[in-house]
C-alpha cells in the first residue's frame, strides 16, 4: 500500500498508508512528502483535537519534490506553484460565510480537519475524475479542500491520529 509523508523540520515524521480510492493514491503518480512550514506539529502530534492551541487555523504546507498528477500530467516545476493548508476546526461553523448562505454548524463533542490543495497552474493540463474532467486554464488558480469530521473526547482523537486518517482518506470533491 502506497504511504504518503509529512514532516515539519522538529520532529514530526507521519506516514500514511493510503487508502487506494483516495486522491492522492488515485491521481499522483509518485507520491510526495510534505513539509510543514515553520510550525511545530511534532509537540501537538498526540494532543487531542478537542484541545488544538493553535491561533492560526491555516498552516502552511509545501511539497518536498516536483511530482505529476496522472502519467500524461505535467509536473509541477517551473511556473506552476502547489501549496498547501492544514485547519482544525472545532467550534462554529465551516464554510461562513458561505456563498451558498449554508454554511455547516459543527456539532458539539466534533471537529473538522481540513486539508487543502492549492495550484497555480503555468501550463494548462487535464484532470480526470471518474467520468468529469476538469480543464484549467494557464494562469488559473485551482483549490480543493477535504474536511473530515471526527467526534471527539477530552484525548481523542489525537492531532497526529487524525492527519493520519485524513490524509489516507483524502477525495477530491
Amino acid at each position: 500500500m502506497p504511504t504518503f509523508q509529512i514532516v515539519d523540520g522538529f520532529g514530526l515524521d507521519l506516514k500514511a498508508a493510503l487508502n487506494p480510492k483516495s486522491a492522492f493514491a488515485k491521481y499522483l503518480q509518485q507520491l510526495p512528502s510534505f513539509s510543514v512550514i515553520q510550525q511545530d506539529l511534532a509537540s501537538l502530534r498526540d494532543v487531542s483535537l478537542a484541545a488544538f492551541p493553535l491561533k492560526s487555523t491555516q498552516i502552511g504546507i509545501a511539497f518536498n519534490q516536483p511530482t505529476a498528477i496522472t502519467s500524461t500530467s505535467p509536473q509541477f516545476t517551473g511556473g506552476t506553484a502547489v501549496s498547501g493548508t492544514l485547519s482544525v476546526v472545532t467550534t462554529g461553523r465551516l464554510f461562513d460565510p458561505d456563498p451558498f448562505e449554508n454554511p455547516i454548524e459543527i456539532p458539539s463533542g466534533h471537529a473538522y480537519m481540513g486539508l487543502g490543495l492549492q495550484v497555480s497552474i503555468s501550463p494548462g493540463f487535464k484532470l480526470p475524475s471518474g467520468d468529469v474532467v476538469y480543464g484549467f486554464a494557464v494562469g488559473s488558480q485551482v483549490c480543493f479542500t477535504h474536511y473530515k469530521c471526527f467526534e471527539t473526547t477530552p484525548t481523542t482523537p489525537t492531532f497526529g491520529n487524525a492527519l493520519e486518517a485524513s490524509v489516507q482518506d483524502y477525495v477530491i470533491p
